[in-house]
Formats: C-alpha cells, sequence, structure tokens
C-alpha cells in the first residue's frame, strides 16, 4: 500500500506536515497535501487518489461541503480528520459519504 495516493486537506500547516511526515515515516510516498477547498477540489479533479483525509473546519468551505462536490465525480475514500466530535458532525460526515 506504499504506492497509494493520499491527498491530506487541513488549512492547519502544522497539522499537514505532521500527518505527510508520519505517513513518510510508514513509507507513504505518495502524499499531496491542501490547505483550501478550492484547492483540494483542482486536485481531485486532476488526479485520481487512493485515500483522502479531509478536515471539517477549512477557510474558504466546510469540508462536508468538499465531500459533497467531490462525490458528485469521484468514490474515492474520504476520512475526515477534525477536533470537532459532536454526534451531529458524526452522523453528518456518515450521511454524505
Amino acid at each position: 500500500m506504499e504506492s497509494a495516493k493520499i491527498l491530506i486537506i487541513d488549512d492547519e500547516i502544522g497539522l499537514l506536515k505532521l500527518l505527510e511526515i508520519t505517513l513518510r515515516k510508514e513509507n507513504f510516498v505518495n502524499i499531496e497535501t491542501a490547505s483550501t477547498g478550492k484547492d483540494a477540489l483542482r486536485l481531485v479533479q486532476e488526479k485520481e487518489y487512493d485515500i483522502i483525509l479531509l478536515d471539517i473546519m477549512l477557510p474558504d468551505i466546510s469540508g462536508f461541503e468538499l465531500c459533497t462536490e467531490i462525490r458528485k465525480n469521484k468514490n474515492t475514500p474520504i476520512i475526515f480528520i477534525s477536533a470537532r466530535s459532536t454526534d451531529f458532525d458524526k452522523l453528518t460526515g456518515l450521511g454524505i459519504g
């Protein structure tokens, strides 16, 4: 699975770097990052990814909205990464895919 293409989307640059370093230590090498929904959507439209790690709170669009946009054309697995942990957030994430 080391050749898996991974996209990490988060507006906190420190967290992006931490996740990327951690994944590289596990021998994942095809990692790209985006810090805005706009940049992420462009990347998803241009490339194929095996998995997307997506923050809920982005500066320009919510992760939930971005997930909905991605789902219009892609069926890539998405894992939400967030400090938010309410039942509503969990159900919303599961509901949109």
